[in-house]
């Protein structure tokens, strides 16, 4: 069967309410907020519409609420090119919700109510096997139950289309699936999370990537923000520095290292070139406000010139 897709992502999708005040909350008080936001965001629909900005033909497998909220989200999704036919609407559930909330340093703490993402399962990924036999790489995340992720990863392996596992949040999934991943990603908490490691400066990520791909995967790569990221694959360790920008709003900023990373990587490139594009990508998104609307065209990246540093060897060709 030709391929259809260079990327299909299995994940979540979620409308979110974005905050912004003037300093982190102290418990038990009110603030009042200086700006809100309503966007669309998820980690799966911003990692596909991240992909589908890059060139990449994507595909997006999930679930919304049949809410206003959802109906929005796959319409927008669908006029940039993500391909949503198997992103189904759920009657029982509604759609998934973020309250986002940014200080004035840009880093953000979210409390997620998943709704219809919670209700991902296993039919949905037997359902739409044909397009993941049609596509080069499957992303998975954790915003939906593990079994869910684990048959997609064990689905994947199975038929020949390489795994990125992006274990976010930081729950435990079992041994048998992180075997069947290519790839896995995770942010330096997600690490602290899965390998007890502090990971507090470069050392750390260091130790926590190689603990991490023993567990299974085949390479492994730990995100630091705005410290650089480690790359551990079957080749060593690298270090892969971050650009330096101004922060406005780090949310979706993961998901677009995510995509990007992977695109580089089916182009070709090995995992610190690929890892580099993706810290590149990662940078443009910060400087923005909003999930969605923060991530970046490939356009905008091949004209973007990064202060204080050079820009990644990689440019996609899709």
């Amino acid at each position: 069967m030709s391929e259809r897709f260079d990327v299909c992502v299995l994940g979540s999708l979620n409308v979110d309410f974005v905050a912004s005040v003037a300093r982190r909350l102290r418990r038990g008080e009110t603030v009042t907020s200086l700006g809100l936001d309503i966007v669309p965001g998820g980690k799966g629909a911003n990692q596909a519409l991240a992909a589908a900005r890059l060139g990449a033909r994507t595909a997006l497998i999930g679930r919304v609420g049949g809410d206003p909220y959802g109906t929005d989200l796959r319409n927008r999704l669908a006029d940039e090119g993500v391909d949503v036919t198997y992103v189904r609407i759920d009657p029982e559930a509604p759609t998934g919700l973020a309250i986002i909330i940014v200080e004035p340093s840009g880093q953000n703490s979210i409390i997620l109510a998943p709704g219809a993402n919670a209700r991902v399962g296993l039919a949905d990924v037997e359902a739409a096997e044909p397009f993941i036999r049609t596509t080069k790489a499957l992303v998975v995340q954790m915003e939906m139950p593990a079994s869910v992720a684990s048959r997609a990863l064990h689905l994947a392996r199975s038929i020949g289309v390489r795994t990125i596992f992006n274990q976010a949040p930081a729950l435990p999934i079992d041994r048998s699936a992180l075997e069947c991943v290519d790839l896995l990603i995770v942010n330096e908490t997600e690490a602290e999370v899965l390998t007890g490691v502090d990971v507090d400066g470069l050392a750390g990520a260091r130790r926590a990537a190689a603990i991490l791909r023993s567990t299974g995967p085949g390479a492994a790569i730990v995100t630091m923000g705005g410290s650089g990221a480690v790359v551990d694959g079957p080749d060593g360790q690298d270090f892969v520095p971050a650009f330096v920008v101004d922060v406005v709003d780090t949310t979706a900023a993961g998901d677009a290292f995510v995509a990007a990373t992977t695109l580089a990587w089916l182009a070709g490139q090995n995992l610190a070139v690929a890892a580099g594009y993706g810290s590149q990508v990662a940078a443009l998104t910060v400087g923005r406000r909003g999930a969605q609307p923060s991530l970046p065209t490939a356009e905008e990246v091949a004209a973007w010139r990064p202060p204080g540093g050079e820009r990644s060897q990689f440019r996609p060709s899709f």
